[in-house]
């Protein structure tokens, strides 16, 4: 979203940010979870491509641009939902997908990202190229999650305990340390510490909310 249609949005809004909120949180919330007369599913899009939970499975199809599909580097498209291969047995709750790459929320707290992690918004400090599979974020072992969030180029991590975690590109600071410098891991948004525990995220191109 540019800057002239988030005015819009906020315009739209009578200039009440609150507002603004729960539009961006009713959107999150129809891409989440939702119950079928077969099974539960949520249903998440990037540019070109689409991915799905059913039944604790994650699928995927479209382009497989900087890997973001998840099936391996020498898959460059699908046109079929593909079922995407873990390296461990995974229930997946909730998955995340942005232009280039995308994150996916266990059961058990765990975070593993997959796609183009030049800009280190996949959380993986030690490569800047794409990544093929879905790969644990080590940083975050420990740290159980609820919930992510992915913009254009960055992460946004949401625990178990209310607290956030961010990482990739930070030029708009839309990762919320106050300052505009990058972070190749995911790392804890100090000024939130004590102010309550956040509940839910969204985020966009080049920026992020939080709701407490």
């Amino acid at each position: 979203m540019g800057w002239n249609a988030q005015k819009g949005l906020f315009g739209r809004c009578e200039g009440n940010w609150k507002r603004v909120l729960r539009f961006l949180q009713a959107v999150e919330k129809s891409s989440g979870m939702v119950k079928t007369s077969a099974s539960n599913m949520q249903v998440t899009t990037g540019r070109y491509h689409t991915l799905l939970i059913r039944d604790s499975s994650v699928y995927s199809c479209g382009s497989s641009l900087c890997g973001i599909l998840g099936h391996g580097a020498e898959t460059t498209q699908c046109v079929a939902f593909t079922r995407i291969r873990f390296p461990l047995l995974a229930n997946v709750i909730q998955v995340s997908a942005s232009h280039n790459h995308a994150a996916f929320v266990l059961q058990s707290g765990e975070v593993f990202t997959c796609g183009d992690n030049s800009s280190f918004c996949c959380g993986h400090n030690d490569t800047n190229r794409p990544i093929f599979r879905p790969r644990l974020v080590e940083v975050l072992k420990g740290v159980p999650c609820k919930q992510v969030a992915v913009g254009l180029n960055f992460t946004v991590f949401l625990t178990k305990q209310g607290e956030l975690y961010t990482c990739g590109t930070n030029t708009h600071g839309q990762l919320g340390h106050g300052d505009t410098l990058d972070r190749p891991t995911p790392k804890i948004i100090e000024p939130l510490k004590g102010g309550g525990s956040v509940v839910q995220i969204a985020a966009g191109p080049s920026y992020a909310f939080s709701c407490n």
